[in-house]
């Protein structure tokens, strides 16, 4: 089945950003770090409050060693 994704404006939202950070045990400061994000973003992002750019998935996908697709699997 494929999966269903969320656009807003064009711009995709990350449902599944938080599930996966804890999944690996990190905290929003520490995927912030290694992302290169600021930890409000990642904030925002979870709370679905607005929707993704492309950079930013990508950078939060590679520190977290998933596809960009993941991230905006539903939950």
């Amino acid at each position: 089945m494929p999966r269903r994704i969320v656009l807003i404006r064009g711009m995709p939202k990350l449902p599944s950003l938080a599930k996966i950070r804890l999944a690996q045990f990190m905290t929003q400061e520490e995927l912030a770090e290694k992302a290169d994000v600021a930890r409000s973003t990642i904030a925002e992002l979870e709370m679905q409050g607005r929707p993704a750019r492309f950079r930013t998935m990508r950078k939060l996908a590679t520190a977290l060693g998933v596809q960009m697709e993941d991230l905006m699997a539903p939950e």
